[in-house]
């Protein structure tokens, strides 16, 4: 569905949602004030509508669900049957629609295993949901028209419309439609998978305190993560491979206190890396995860506190990430990568840029399995410098500076384009006054032009995210 119709669809939905709310607060209210069984009638009209409007959007996901979901309208037609029926005077055999409305149920469920199409599997839903309303009303019709006032005619026509759209559900979907204008259906088949899986995490540190608050330690781990994507969605063919995956840790390093507690340094080396994937693992579960890669580094931090009033610290740190299997994939680029270039005038200026060739739509490349050169993960910067201090004087006024070096890194897996390095520094002050606390910061206080790239690995190497210019932040904070 094209983004304006969506939100018009959206709208529209908001809408309806909103005057049933409305309709029946107002005959609940009319039902409690004058205990007149038509206004009770009435409200249930509106309320099972609410509860088969909520049913609906929940069973989407199969021809059965559409028309399972859609049987929630029988409530619907039997509450507007039931008032036809005391405006009139005609009774209702509600068992006998009821028992109609079971077998066309079970109807629907046996076409759906024999393969049916949706509007076979949704006629018997579709004819039982009318039938209460439908006969009831031509009953009335039948015997009673002449007598009839204009308001219960008119409740009598609607009715009839009211069954015969409910009929119409069963030819007015088709589940094979879509078009490049408006693409998307329901698949004509269910797509599902089922899996059961489990996974142990544990830790242990070893540490010593030698001379001079010295601390050496090592650290292994083994943690399970669910293997979900970004929005913890699960595809089916991750569900049939296992969940549930498994991540390690090995970790070497040193802690140490100086100058009574005034002075910490921490370093440390390290090894982060995916434990159970192989070549011969389905390409989405390899690919589709960061996981399934491993990670060497090491890090440095040094803080210093002189002072209560004075803080200072910095940090480095060295890393490369690796694909482990180095497994290839679908990576997304644009026309110029593909060997297009640039149209231009006598004079040299760009009248037609290479990129425009394929606008409107997205090229991809094949990227083969065990090729050494795109073995590396980028999008992170490999090296990562940065420090912090603050300030405060005796009155409540106080500074804070802090900085960052990012290095140069390639914006994604071919490396077709390569993010500068970057350096970025922020400033600050703040005034304490009592309960009152004020605070003004300004980022990127030398309008660094950096960018940082996208995360995943199918769609970094033509897009990129461009990181704010000098911007500020003003705070005002009350303690009561």
């Amino acid at each position: 569905m094209d983004q304006p119709t969506s939100a018009v669809v959206q709208n529209l939905l908001v809408l309806y949602a909103g005057l049933l709310v409305i309709n029946g607060a107002l005959s609940a209210a009319l039902w409690r004030q004058n205990r007149n069984p038509l206004y009770r009638a009435l409200f249930f009209v509106w309320a099972t509508t609410a509860v088969s409007f909520v049913i609906q959007g929940a069973l989407v996901w199969s021809p059965l669900a559409l028309a399972l979901g859609f049987a929630s309208v029988f409530p619907v037609n039997l509450a507007l049957a039931h008032l036809v029926a005391l405006a009139t005077g005609v009774d209702l055999p509600w068992r006998r629609y009821a028992a109609i409305m079971a077998a066309g149920a079970t109807a629907s469920v046996l076409l759906a295993f024999a393969g049916a199409g949706f509007t076979a599997i949704a006629l018997p839903v579709a004819t039982s949901v009318s039938l209460p309303s439908l006969f009831t009303a031509a009953r009335v019709i039948r015997t009673g028209w002449r007598d009839l006032r204009i308001s219960a005619k008119a409740l009598l026509v609607s009715s009839v419309l009211f069954s015969a759209h409910n009929v119409d559900f069963a030819g007015r979907f088709n589940p094979a439609a879509g078009t490049s204008a408006n693409p998307g259906a329901f698949a004509t088949a269910n797509s599902e998978a089922r899996g059961w899986d489990h996974g142990t995490s544990w830790s242990v540190s070893l540490s010593q305190r030698l001379a001079e608050n010295i601390r050496p330690y090592v650290t292994l781990a083994h943690s399970s993560i669910v293997l979900d994507a970004n929005n913890n969605a699960l595809t089916n063919t991750i569900i049939q491979s296992g969940h549930i995956g498994s991540a390690e840790l090995k970790e070497v390093g040193v802690k140490a206190a100086w100058l009574d507690g005034k002075l910490f340094f921490t370093g440390a080396a390290f090894q982060q890396r995916r434990t159970d994937v192989s070549e011969n693992d389905d390409p989405t579960v390899i690919s589709a995860y960061p996981t399934s890669t491993i990670t060497r580094g090491w890090e440095v931090e040094l803080k210093w506190v002189p002072l209560r009033n004075l803080f200072a610290s910095g940090y480095a740190q060295r890393q490369i990430t690796k694909y482990d299997p180095n497994v290839g994939g679908l990576l997304l680029v644009d026309a110029r990568a593909l060997g297009f270039q640039d149209i231009t005038d006598a004079a040299g200026h760009v009248i037609y840029p290479a990129e425009a060739f394929l606008y409107g739509g997205r090229s991809y490349v094949q990227l083969p399995n065990g090729m050494p050169q795109y073995a590396t993960k980028q999008g992170n910067p490999p090296t990562q410098v940065g420090f912090a201090a603050s300030y405060q004087l005796h009155s409540g006024l106080g500074f804070t500076l802090s900085g960052n070096y990012f290095s140069s890194t390639c914006s994604g897996r071919l490396c077709l384009v390569r993010l500068p390095s970057a350096d970025v520094f922020n400033v600050g002050t703040f005034w304490n006054l009592g309960a009152w606390s004020l605070k003004l910061d300004i980022f990127n206080v030398a309008n660094e032009r950096y960018f940082r790239a996208r995360t995943g690995d199918t769609l970094g190497d033509v897009l990129a995210q461009a990181m704010p210019d000098r911007h500020w932040q003003f705070t005002i904070k009350a303690a009561f």
